[in-house]
């Protein structure tokens, strides 16, 4: 039916429907949740997160009306038009198909209908109720991953409720049509068409050759639609993208109709069927008890109990249990709690935001006391809620504990409230003591260390809630980190110090970081995007020379298909058989073919290009001509901070392309960038850890450690064997501490197994000291339950640690590694830290801008370039005492290349 049909007036809020695409979210669910099973080895981990998706979207957005629809699994009419469609997509995982039949017992027990019908997909059937449920005056919520829904948002009334990932934490997102835009570039009416152009790699449809998909969001801005760019391609600049669009128009609006959701399935919109009813207490308490979801079974025990009539106590009321909580709306409210609130001795706050990202409200929970939610966007005089929140958050005291600091201050310091007294934040106490986990968002901490259930409220109320058992954990965090010990030998602090210490003082200055971002030249970038299309260009006449035909380069499956014509000789397959084309395998072809290293050039500059070269210039802010990226704590597990939006941390500096690339980051005017690197940090590290004499004097000494290891190791004297020699002296030196094999070796230096393996014999010969650390670490990580340390105590579980076979070797490895790159991370926080403290202690105008694993990039005014590059280097070699003494290396230049040590 037309999206035109006429609807109410929005006067009256409509009614909505929620509509939740049954395969994508048990997917998510199933890659987002890990090694999750009750105790007779059933999976359960998609199932569990299925569950809990259903509760909080009814608990937090009350639909009106709600339905699970999933796929038929007979063929459908885009098998029959194009037979490749989906046809190479991975098997579902043995570990979720056993879950499949639990999902319609969930579905049955919670009275939420499943909805499915022979030869359609889940997608068709969504669209054709949406625009059903359009006419009928209903509002409609897709709730979906995937992005091929997003063409129904061309309809009002129609919206995409996503779950998306920031810094490790999760959070929904509601896309209209502006919503749309911004996430994927093109607006809901045009999805179809970038669809047709870019292809699905998932579903199996190419889309046009060599397009993708910035350059279908480039064609659509151009020509607006599928058919002008089709008949305009003569006029299109770039010469892939018009002989694609001249060569493969018929494809490509095959593509776009496998891409187009039907709208006409023969399915009738029941409203009736679709109203959300209480689940089946009793049948959900005995699913969730044969499933072993602890949290669900107590929640439903006391309903499933009291499912029988009973004359004892009252019912318990979602209004009965929001008077536990105070909702404020007034500005006026809210200043008479702030002046009662600044007299307290600690409280948890935390803030929420409309999907927008702007702040919408503030939770806050103190001890004694009621919490309570201060409902910001509904208050009529803004400035004045804004007035109270800075009365409240604005002092240092009381003391404050909330969740992600870094964010609070990217929210309330433009608002014009200076956050000051946060002693505690609780995404940085999860993450440290349980660094592999990967989700620390309140709800994951709560249900983590509290034992009762979520409430189930209304929102203003539910936010109430939360904070105050967020306030619970916090005590709990507290003293789990205060209980923690000193466990290894060469062990100086815990995790308390790494939590005082490192991670928790460095967040405001990771915060101005990401406010004064980096200044960028985009006609560089313009230029050297030129030079790399020219140079993929003549890499894929190469390749297509060697190859002796044409084919998509960034096909696996192709590829793979040209090494069989060939008939290289490869040691590793897929699963399926078929030639494995990993850049593992292309290096190791490399060694005897032309075509596998052409290949691997064209990756490497076809990466730098979309990734860097032409992306950046996108993310410069108008407001300042600068990028600002995201500096993430709790991403990796041995500590090092990581960039995102845009990642800046893995530009390289080995390849022409990647210097240039860094050439075009410049210091704002007036000012020189200075570059401050340790010097073999990981080596010094491993040198301390080990106690290794012969390693500790070269250090003690001065020694190149690379010149000292050519001498022991390979037996150079000469000038002219050390220069030869040194090259390999540092691959192996290097490698060692990452655990290298005799394989990996040989690949890295171009060496037969044989000597490689007589080189790693030789080496430990010489360095018996990191030999016995090595043989010896992972039995202490063992014996200390499967967890091992950074030298101020920086902790990581391996469990596989006591598995067998790959799995075992693989986490030795880890174990081993962990020591040098979780101490090297804790010793870069700390240099930032004092470094910048004495930065402003000397009232310098410097100020740190990026930081490159083991690199500080700093912005300096002209004047004090002495000054400050004398006191950088003299505070990053002193911020700890190690047996050896720590080296930072020092350069200046005009650019960050140029920069460069």
């Amino acid at each position: 039916m037309s999206s035109t049909t006429a609807s109410p007036s929005p006067s009256a809020r409509p009614k909505r429907l929620f509509l939740i695409d049954g395969m994508s979210n048990l997917y998510r669910s199933f890659y987002a949740i890990r090694n999750l099973s009750n105790s007779r080895g059933l999976p359960t981990n998609a199932i569990y997160g299925f569950a809990m998706m259903l509760r909080k979207l009814t608990r937090d957005h009350h639909p009106d009306y709600l339905g699970v629809v999933l796929d038929s699994k007979e063929p459908t009419y885009r098998q029959q038009k194009y037979p490749e469609y989906k046809a190479h997509r991975a098997p579902m995982p043995d570990e979720m198909v056993v879950q499949l039949p639990y999902l319609d017992r969930l579905c049955e027990a919670l009275r939420i209908p499943i909805l499915r019908l022979p030869h359609y997909e889940a997608d068709d059937i969504m669209g054709t109720l949406a625009r059903q449920a359009t006419a009928a005056g209903v509002e409609t919520v897709l709730v979906t991953q995937d992005k091929d829904l997003s063409q129904l948002v061309d309809d009002p009334w129609v919206s995409l409720l996503r779950v998306e990932r920031a810094e490790r934490e999760t959070r929904e997102v509601f896309l209209d049509e502006a919503g749309v835009l911004a996430k994927f570039g093109v607006r809901p009416s045009q999805i179809v068409d970038w669809l047709g152009l870019k292809g699905d790699a998932v579903d199996g449809f190419g889309g046009g050759w060599g397009i993708g998909e910035k350059g279908a969001i480039l064609l659509l801005e151009q020509f607006g639609d599928l058919e002008h760019a089709l008949a305009g391609w003569e006029s299109v600049k770039r010469k892939a993208y018009r002989e694609s669009l001249q060569k493969n128009a018929d494809y490509i609006r095959l593509c776009r109709e496998l891409a187009r959701i039907d709208l006409s399935v023969p399915v009738a919109l029941d409203l009736d069927a679709l109203q959300v009813e209480e689940p089946d207490s009793t049948r959900a308490h005995a699913l969730f008890a044969e499933l072993e979801f602890a949290q669900l079974t107590k929640e439903f025990a006391t309903a499933a109990s009291q499912a029988a009539p009973s004359l004892s106590a009252p019912s318990v009321t979602p209004e009965r249990a929001s008077a536990a909580y105070v909702v404020r709306t007034t500005g006026e409210e809210m200043e008479r709690a702030a002046e009662q609130l600044v007299s307290v001795e600690e409280l948890t706050f935390r803030l929420h935001t409309n999907s927008r990202g702007e702040l919408v409200g503030v939770a806050i929970a103190t001890t004694p006391g009621p919490a309570e939610y201060w409902a910001i966007d509904e208050c009529a005089d803004r400035p004045e809620a804004l007035r109270a929140l800075a009365t409240l958050l604005g002092e240092p005291r009381p003391r404050k504990v909330t969740h992600d600091w870094k964010r609070a201050l990217h929210l309330l310091e433009p608002l014009g409230v200076e956050l000051q007294g946060v002693e505690d934040d609780l995404l940085l106490a999860g993450y440290l003591l349980q660094a592999d986990e990967g989700r620390y968002d309140p709800r994951s901490l709560t249900r983590q260390y509290l034992e009762e259930a979520e409430p189930i409220l209304p929102p203003g109320p539910a936010a109430a809630a939360e904070v105050d058992r967020l306030g619970q954990v916090a005590r709990i965090l507290s003293g789990k980190l205060a209980d923690d010990r000193i466990e290894f030998p060469y062990q100086q602090q815990t995790l308390a110090f790494v939590y005082r210490e490192i991670d928790l003082p460095i967040v405001p200055l990771l915060y101005r970081m990401e406010r004064a971002g980096v200044r960028i030249d985009p006609q560089a970038l313009a230029t050297l995007s030129v030079e790399m299309e020219a140079e993929l260009e003549r890499l894929s006449r190469e390749i297509y020379r060697e190859a002796g035909r044409e084919f998509n380069i960034a096909s696996p499956t192709q590829l793979g298909e040209i090494f069989e014509e060939l008939h290289f000789e490869v040691s590793r397959r897929t699963a399926t058989g078929k030639i494995a084309t990993g850049r593992d395998v292309l290096e190791e072809l490399s060694v005897r073919y032309r075509l596998p290293q052409l290949v691997i050039e064209h990756r490497e500059c076809a990466k730098l290009k979309g990734t860097y070269v032409d992306a950046l210039p996108e993310l410069i802010d108008p407001a300042d001509g600068r990028i600002h990226t995201t500096l993430n704590q709790t991403v990796t597990a041995t500590g090092r901070l990581s960039s995102s939006d845009p990642n800046l941390q893995n530009i390289p500096i080995r390849t022409e392309m990647g210097r240039r690339i860094r050439r075009a980051f410049l210091p704002a005017e007036g000012c020189l960038l200075l570059s401050a690197d340790y010097s073999q940090i990981e080596l010094r590290l491993l040198a301390h850890i080990s106690q290794d004499p012969v390693m500790l004097d070269a250090f003690r000494r001065g020694e190149d450690i690379h010149e000292r290891t050519a001498r022991a190791v390979f037996g150079a004297r000469t000038p002219e064997e050390l220069r030869e020699k040194r090259r390999v002296a540092k691959i192996v030196n290097f490698g060692i501490a990452y655990v290298i094999g005799p394989y990996g070796l040989a690949q890295r230096v171009g060496i037969s197994r044989a000597e490689a393996k007589r080189v790693i014999e030789d080496y430990y010969r010489t360095y018996a000291g990191v030999k016995r650390y090595m043989d010896e670490l992972p039995d202490r990580a063992r014996e200390a339950d499967c967890t091992v340390r950074s030298l101020f105590g920086r902790r990581r579980r391996l469990p596989e640690l006591r598995g067998k076979g790959a799995p075992r070797a693989g986490a030795e490895r880890e174990a081993i590694n962990l020591p040098m790159q979780g101490s090297a991370s804790d010793l870069v926080k700390l240099a930032m830290r004092q470094v910048d403290e004495a930065l402003r202690r000397e009232n310098l105008q410097a100020r740190m801008i990026l930081q490159i694993h083991d690199e500080l990039v700093f912005e300096v005014p002209r004047e004090e370039i002495a000054q400050t590059s004398q006191l950088v280097k003299e505070t990053m070699e002193q911020v700890a005492r190690l047996d050896v003494p720590l080296v930072v290396d020092l350069g200046v230049g005009e650019n960050w290349m140029d920069a460069k040590p």
